[in-house]
């Protein structure tokens, strides 16, 4: 029997032997010849990947033995009497150890691995103004502890970053960096590039910069303004008429214009764009092209296309209910309620490319309301004051000593009739040699 037990004990230091000289393997059972033979220690997991400063639970299971505690170690980071353990910050493959508290010599072991820690910043390069500003976000990679801190290789001449990673930049131009590095492990770094630049100055753009356009034909423009802060323009043209709001409507000549447009903040800075007008090869003309009407006026127009018949033409107004109503037979209503310049367009239904337009002129003739044309126009009164008993019988049956005062402009004006008395026989010739005293006389007022 005791043959027996010397030859159990010779091969228990043989194990031990072997592994000391191999080293360690995961959930590899360690004994020596203090204890039984039967003891046998597992741990599971037999190995792990944890972040950097992460944790893992291990379990041990003890066999062959009624004391199944176990002592738990770790050959770097820490490990509770509970089997959890918690990676230390640096990345590396480490060991877990669990012992049989009965047996010292029997135990096992676990490999950890902790995954590299790593910063990325974003944006990784960016160009900024004197001043300017700019949000930066480090993304942390390997480790629970994602916090970083912020630094500028440059010191307080390369601006400076907040704990938020916002980032203003000197009023200096150059080349800066901003480093983002690891609360866990300072090592881990990460760099984005700032290029402060000077600013370009006020300049002013035109789109389109150029067009092709028909004679009266209308097109929107718009400027745009980079350097400064306050973006309004002035807009002129050399031909034609250009709003405020950028619209512009082309004269009825050919030819090519320009329109400008110039800078609020800096005047100095303009921009200009070419408009070529240039009737079509084919258009469709209008008559009358050109005319003038009174408000709530009527105009009969005509297309005349080789061809074409009127019916064949679709009417409309390009201001829209602003400038009057046409009908499909190209009667034309001016707006009752105020003046302006407005076009008729005729557009061919069978090829809407060829379109011809009228210019109508709307604007009030009274002069009261705002003026307009008057019509020359001559008219000749008789008219008869004094005594009554002046007046020979032959003249008039009945005479009133009467006058008339005209108002207003001759095609509009209000006569006025005044009488003192009433009708009576005109007096007999003899008693037109007696002297007459006159009433004041009234001019007609124009």
């Amino acid at each position: 029997m005791r043959g027996h037990v010397r030859a159990g004990c010779l091969a228990v230091c043989g194990v031990i032997s072997v592994a000391c000289g191999q080293g360690r393997e995961a959930g590899h059972i360690q004994t020596d010849a203090g204890a039984p033979a039967s003891v046998e220690l597992s741990i599971d997991p037999p190995s792990a990947t944890v972040e950097s400063g992460g944790s893992a639970r291990f379990a041990a299971t003890v066999t062959g033995g009624s004391d199944h505690e176990v002592i738990w170690s770790a050959d770097a980071g820490t490990i509770d009497q509970g089997g959890r353990y918690t990676a230390p910050l640096t990345a590396g493959t480490f060991h877990v150890v669990a012992t049989s508290r009965a047996h010292p010599a029997a135990s096992a072991t676990a490999v950890v691995s902790v995954a590299s820690l790593s910063v990325a910043l974003s944006p990784k390069t960016v160009t900024l103004l004197p001043d300017g500003a700019q949000q930066f976000t480090a993304l942390l990679a390997g480790s629970v502890d994602t916090r970083v801190s912020w630094a500028i290789v440059e010191g307080a001449a390369g601006g400076s970053i907040d704990r938020a990673g916002t980032y203003t930049a000197p009023a200096t131009a150059g080349t800066y960096h901003v480093v983002a590095a690891s609360i866990a492990d300072p090592r881990s770094t990460d760099t984005a590039v700032v290029t402060v630049t000077d600013p370009p100055g006020v300049s002013v753009s035109i789109v389109p910069a150029t067009a092709a356009m028909q004679p009266g034909g209308s097109i929107r423009l718009s400027a745009t303004v980079t350097g400064a802060t306050d973006t309004r323009v002035v807009w002129t043209c050399d031909k034609g008429r250009i709003r405020q709001d950028g619209l512009y409507t082309a004269p009825w000549t050919e030819g090519t214009f320009h329109i400008t447009a110039q800078s609020l903040a800096d005047p100095s800075k303009i921009a200009v764009a070419a408009m070529n007008v240039l009737k079509s090869d084919v258009t469709l003309p209008v008559e009358p092209d050109q005319v003038t009407v009174e408000v709530r006026g009527l105009v009969v127009f005509r297309a005349h296309l080789p061809g074409t018949l009127d019916s064949e033409v679709s009417w409309s107004i390009q201001e829209g209910d602003a400038g009057g109503t046409i009908d499909s037979l190209g009667q034309y209503i001016a707006p009752g309620d105020h003046e302006g310049v407005y076009h008729v367009v005729a557009t061919s239904r069978t090829d809407p490319g060829k379109s011809g337009t009228a210019t109508v002129t709307v604007q009030r003739f009274d002069l009261i309301d705002q003026g307009g044309n008057v019509a020359a126009s001559t008219r000749t009164f008789a008219l008869w004051w004094g005594d009554p008993v002046a007046f020979p019988p032959t003249r008039a049956r009945f005479w009133s000593p009467c006058w008339s005062a005209w108002t207003g402009p001759p095609i509009s004006a209000s006569r006025t009739n005044t009488c003192e008395g009433p009708m009576r026989r005109r007096p007999s010739a003899a008693a037109s040699s007696i002297p007459a005293r006159r009433p004041p006389r009234t001019r007609p007022s124009r």
